[in-house]
C-alpha cells in the first residue's frame, strides 16, 4: 500500500471509528488533487468517500486528521466513478 493510501486509511478509520479492510482509490483526471474512494470496512460494509481538490494543507505534510476533516461520504453509481460533465468532484 503506498503512503497516500496508508494516510487515507488512517483518516477514514479516525472518521468512522472502524477498521478499514480494503481501500480502492480513484484520482480524478479532470480535477487534480480530488480523490474518490471505495472502502470496505472490517464488517463487510462498503462506503464511498471523496476528498475535494483542496483537502491538502499548504506548507506541511497532510495528516490523518486533515483527511478526517475533509472526508465527504457519497455514493458512486459506478466504480470507478465516471468522469465527465458534470464532474463527480467540484
Amino acid at each position: 500500500m503506498d503512503q497516500l493510501n496508508v494516510l487515507l486509511k488512517a483518516g477514514i478509520e479516525l472518521y468512522t471509528g472502524r477498521t478499514v479492510q480494503d481501500l480502492k482509490r480513484f484520482d480524478d483526471p479532470v480535477v487534480p488533487g480530488a480523490i474518490g474512494m471505495r472502502v470496505t470496512m472490517n464488517d463487510g460494509e462498503t462506503i464511498d468517500f471523496l476528498l475535494a481538490a483542496d483537502w491538502r494543507p499548504e506548507g506541511r505534510k497532510p495528516t490523518a486528521e486533515d483527511v478526517d476533516r475533509a472526508l465527504e461520504e457519497t455514493q458512486f453509481s459506478t466504480w470507478p466513478p465516471e468522469v465527465g460533465l458534470p464532474r463527480f468532484f467540484t
